[in-house]
């Protein structure tokens, strides 16, 4: 049995048409409060992902997935490395601008 160009055409069609069926990642840009903080940056299914900065309103911890188990205050800001709504790698600076320490919480995995 020989394939024609016109099978390898409607073969490809119909893979075309069904990787168009699939939902898709919903991704934007913009402000998301969070409750503990405000994030801005990249969303992505609607969690923080990519590069984007998280400013603090109360304490909390930076990530569950940081092994330090750092602490931000209100007024400080994280910026850096954000994956499926987790930060992952990136600086914690105090309110005023200086950097506090570097955040490296590795990537979680799902």
């Amino acid at each position: 049995e020989t394939t024609t160009d016109a099978d390898k055409a409607k073969a490809d069609a119909e893979k075309a048409k069904e990787k168009a069926s699939q939902p898709k990642a919903s991704q934007s840009s913009g402000k998301l409060n969070l409750g503990y903080g405000v994030y801005e940056g990249p969303l992505r299914n609607g969690k923080p992902n990519g590069m984007g900065t998280l400013r603090y309103k109360s304490s909390h911890r930076v990530s569950q997935y940081d092994n330090k188990g750092t602490v931000a205050e209100p007024g400080e800001y994280y910026q850096g490395k954000f994956v499926n709504g987790y930060p992952t790698i990136g600086s914690l600076f105090h309110s005023d601008g200086t950097l506090r320490c570097s955040i490296n919480a590795g990537v979680p995995e799902f």
